[in-house]
């Protein structure tokens, strides 16, 4: 049964039989009847959804078109690992204590647990503190996750819940490694080459432009020009700013190689800050540069046509 119709039979009248009986017929039929009602959510907003007709209620449905390199499995693995290994370990001191145990043996896992709950913005600098308040780790980047994916800890629970031997545990973990490596690597050779090649010369070709007006202008009528010898002077500095970042993107590049590929990761990682760096300096160029110069397609012609 898709999600849609899950949600459709849940929280929608059933407007005609047609439909009552498609989504009869699609239901799961379970041995149980429900434990509570479920009563429908406040109807913000309304989506249709195409492949199926179904009216679906505000953030209830939602359509992400993430790249194919960024596929869920893994992580709905890992996930599913860890919450096997919590059902057994749940599942055992219930039958340790019997069942007339469940409600205590629940609320002491609850209040044991309770301090990973947090209700606000994880990827915010606030959560950060409040792990570390916590005891509880917040991993910043790749190679720190991939590093705690690599731990002995770790690789005795895949091996325990039969998903994955330590050795292919640990072949894994390299691959991932490597392929963060690679990625960045290529990522860092790509940006500085078309910021050499590309941004720099247009950039250039422009001030060259507005300088040969401001020139012309002053010479031929004597007119004070301040505002555009400001504008001349912005650019001059955008372009010197955008050059020595692309210098520190490359020299560093050239530093991240190491045989072990944790190191590795740890080293690359330090150029994504670098690359932030240099787009955060191609951006102020790209709204200062003459649009018939500039070689790449900006921000809004990428959302609409020109």
């Amino acid at each position: 049964m898709s999600s849609a119709n899950l949600q459709a039979f849940l929280y929608f009248p059933w407007r005609n039989s047609r439909r009552r009986s498609r989504l009869q017929s699609a239901c799961l039929r379970l041995p149980a009847t429900p434990l509570i009602a479920i009563a429908p959510p406040p109807l913000l907003s309304q989506v249709t959804c195409p492949s199926d007709d179904i009216d679906i209620s505000g953030n209830k449905f939602e359509f992400r078109a993430v790249g194919s390199a960024q596929a869920c499995a893994r992580t709905v693995t890992i996930l599913n690992v860890a919450m096997t290994d919590a059902l057994n370990a749940m599942s055992a001191m219930i039958d340790s204590a019997g069942l007339g145990a469940v409600r205590e043996t629940l609320k002491h896992l609850l209040q044991k647990h309770f301090r990973v709950v947090f209700n606000g913005n994880n990827y915010s600098a606030e959560w950060r503190q409040e792990a570390s308040e916590r005891g509880l780790p917040a991993l910043k980047n790749a190679p720190m996750a991939l590093e705690a994916f690599l731990s002995e800890k770790n690789r005795e629970l895949f091996a325990k819940t039969g998903v994955l031997s330590p050795e292919e545990h640990s072949a894994r973990g390299l691959a991932y490694l490597e392929l963060y490596v690679k990625q960045i690597e290529i990522e860092a050779r790509t940006a500085v080459e078309m910021a050499r090649t590309m941004i720099i010369p247009a950039a250039i070709k422009y001030q060259g432009e507005v300088s040969r007006s401001i020139g012309a202008t002053n010479a031929v009528s004597g007119e004070k020009t301040l505002r555009q010898a400001t504008l001349l002077n912005r650019i001059n500095s955008a372009i010197e700013n955008t050059i020595a970042a692309i210098e520190a993107v490359d020299e560093k590049s050239k530093l991240c190689h190491s045989s072990n590929l944790i190191v590795a990761a740890k080293d690359t990682s330090t150029l994504v800050p670098l690359l932030d760096e240099m787009r955060k300096q191609v951006d102020l160029l790209e709204v200062m540069v003459d649009d018939h110069v500039w070689p790449l397609p900006k921000y809004r012609e990428l959302l609409h046509v020109r």
